[in-house]
């Protein structure tokens, strides 16, 4: 795969941030048609924009947790596809089971799954 260099979108550096910390509320898709106009925010966060050159990783040694903050991981997984609310939780479980493992984990916590 050839590399590309694209516009991704990260949290700002601001200032504002050094006395409040970023957040952001995810609220129920009813409740926020429920929410006042007058409503305190439901987020501080700031974007900025930067051209980066993305490369394959999946061939590069090196890339461990421990060096990186991140680690790849090849695994196959028979939850996938997700097509019913009992496949998400087999996926979790799953997920939490591989981090235990590859990273000789007590615990593991999969907190949130997206399905796309």
């Amino acid at each position: 795969m050839p590399d590309i260099r694209a516009q991704l979108t990260f949290l700002s550096n601001s200032p504002r941030y050094e006395i409040e910390k970023p957040y952001s509320i995810l609220l129920p898709e009813q409740e926020q048609k429920t929410i006042r106009h007058d409503f305190p925010r439901c987020s501080n966060l700031e974007w900025s924009h930067h051209w980066v050159d993305i490369r394959e990783a999946r061939c590069r040694p090196g890339l461990t947790l421990d060096a990186c903050g991140f680690q790849l991981l090849r695994h196959t997984s028979p939850s996938i596809p997700i097509q019913e609310p009992r496949d998400v939780t087999s996926y979790r479980l799953e997920t939490e089971e591989l981090l235990r493992k590859t990273f000789a984990a007590e615990r593991a916590i999969c907190y949130d799954v997206v399905v796309r």
